[in-house]
């Protein structure tokens, strides 16, 4: 991150290590690294709408949408 803002740094830290929990979890699951992205992608727009729209029901869309997106991944 630029400016060196503590802050940030903590932000980009913490995204990096919730991105490598989506990938041990795809690699554990037999599934291609490119879900590990489109669950990061789905998290964090949850995290957006919820915050902007202050709607509680954010989290079981994306939890339904994760199920389309696993449903959808053909495992090795």
């Amino acid at each position: 991150p630029e400016g060196g803002c503590p802050a940030r740094q903590a932000i980009a830290e913490h995204k990096e290590w919730v991105q490598e929990q989506f990938r041990v979890l795809a690699r554990e699951a037999g599934a291609d690294e490119a879900l590990a992205d489109q669950c990061m992608l789905l998290f964090e727009g949850a995290i957006a709408r919820a915050y902007v729209t202050g709607d509680p029901t954010v989290a079981q869309e994306a939890k339904r949408a994760a199920e389309v997106l696993l449903a959808a991944e053909p495992l090795v």
